[in-house]
């Protein structure tokens, strides 16, 4: 729970993180809530809307939701990305993901990101482009590399959130 990776700055800072995970409910919870990415916040989560993270960048998906969604930020927190139908996130013990964060030291304010379904073969990927902090994080601020989490949304239902692998590499 340590902040120790930032953005590129244009000459220093950046990092590549791999992350792989499935969800594995014993049974799904409709309203559930997941994160998997980076973050300013090194404490554990709370039962929150990913769409509200500020300093964060990763995957996820809200109470309402039913397929995974790219949830950015700095500090404002910025409208999802919708991943579409080929990304569900309301199955379990099925689908394995895998989300792909780029950060070069020699972009300033930028991050490449790139989701695969990999049991299906789907991909979809972008970049998102920073402005002084508020649409990404600034690449002054510190972040921790494994801001994962999955919550039952205050129901009694169990969640499970399968961590399969995360790496990860600082540029500088």
């Amino acid at each position: 729970a340590a902040a120790q990776i930032t953005i590129g700055t244009g000459t220093m800072g950046g990092f590549h993180k791999i992350i792989r995970f499935g969800i594995s409910d014993a049974a799904i919870v409709a309203t559930a809530r997941t994160f998997i990415g980076i973050s300013s916040n090194t404490a554990a989560a709370t039962n929150v809307e990913p769409s509200t993270l500020l300093n964060s960048v990763g995957v996820g998906h809200g109470a309402a939701d039913t397929n995974f969604k790219i949830f950015y930020g700095g500090s404002t927190a910025q409208t999802p990305i919708d991943l579409g139908a080929n990304f569900p996130s309301n199955t379990s013990n099925t689908d394995v993901y895998e989300l792909g964060l780029f950060s070069s030291p020699s972009e300033d304010n930028i991050i490449h990101w790139e989701f695969r379904r990999l049991n299906t073969g789907h991909v979809a990927s972008g970049t998102i482009v920073g402005n002084g902090g508020i649409i990404l994080p600034a690449n002054s601020t510190l972040l921790t590399y494994a801001q994962n989490w999955r919550s039952n949304n205050a129901t009694a239902a169990v969640v499970a959130l399968d961590i399969m692998s995360d790496y990860i590499e600082t540029d500088s």
